[in-house]
C-alpha cells in the first residue's frame, strides 16, 4: 500500500531530513492512466517546467492521485521553515475536495497523527473536508496534511487496487533552530541501510 512507502518517508523526515515529497506515474502498462499520480507545486511568474521544478525543490505543494489540498499552520505553508524557542502553540488547518470518496483527512506530526475528520460531506457531485487543531510543539517537528481512502472502496474505483490519497509537503518547526532527531527513526534508517547493503552483496 502506499503507506509503506510513506512510513520509509516519514523516517527520513524523522532523522532531519529536509526531502520534499514528489509522484508521478508507474506507467508499466494500460492498467493506470498517465499523470493519475502527480505533483503540484506553488511557483512565482510564468507557469513553465523550470518553474515547477523550483517548486518542487521548495516542498512547497502536495502529492495526490485525485484529492486537491490546502494546508497553512499559522500562514506559514508546506516547505516552511520556523524557528522557535521553548514552546510553539500553533494552528494548523487543511482542506481536501475530490471527485473520489476519500473517508479522513488528517493533520500529522512527526509521523503521527495528531488530528483527524472523518465522513467527507458530499456537496454538488464533490466530496469536500476540512480540519483545524492546534498543535502545542514543545520539540522540532514537521508538520504535514494527508487524506485517505473509504476502507475497501479503492477495488470499485482505482485500478490495480490504488488507495485515493494525497499528502501535503511538511513545513518545519524547528526549536531552538534544532533539526527534528527521533532516535526510533535514525536506528531504523541505520538498520535499512545495512540490510541493503548486505542484499546487494
Amino acid at each position: 500500500t502506499v503507506m509503506r512507502s510513506m512510513d520509509l518517508y516519514y523516517q527520513y523526515l524523522n532523522a532531519g531530513f529536509h526531502l520534499p515529497i514528489g509522484a508521478g506515474t508507474d506507467k508499466m502498462s494500460e492498467g493506470i492512466p498517465v499523470g493519475s499520480n502527480r505533483l503540484y507545486a506553488r511557483f512565482a511568474g510564468s507557469p513553465t517546467y523550470d518553474a515547477w521544478l523550483e517548486g518542487l525543490k521548495a516542498g512547497n505543494g502536495f502529492v495526490t492521485n485525485g484529492p486537491m489540498l490546502t494546508f497553512e499552520v499559522d500562514g506559514h505553508t508546506s516547505g516552511d521553515v520556523v524557528k522557535f524557542e521553548g514552546r510553539k502553540e500553533v494552528k494548523a488547518r487543511a482542506t481536501a475536495r475530490s471527485i473520489l470518496p476519500f473517508a479522513s483527512l488528517e493533520i500529522i506530526v512527526n509521523g503521527e497523527s495528531a488530528a483527524i475528520q472523518e465522513k467527507a460531506k458530499q456537496v454538488g457531485g464533490i466530496y469536500q473536508m476540512e480540519i483545524e487543531a492546534t498543535l502545542d510543539l514543545q520539540r522540532s517537528s514537521w508538520v504535514a496534511a494527508r487524506v485517505a481512502e473509504e476502507p475497501g472502496m479503492h477495488q470499485r474505483i482505482l485500478p490495480r487496487g490504488l488507495t485515493v490519497f494525497a499528502h501535503t509537503n511538511p513545513l518545519y518547526y524547528l526549536r531552538s533552530g534544532a533539526k527534528v532527531r527521533e532516535a526510533g527513526s535514525i536506528a531504523y534508517l541505520q538498520k535499512y541501510v545495512k540490510g541493503a547493503t548486505h542484499w546487494l552483496n
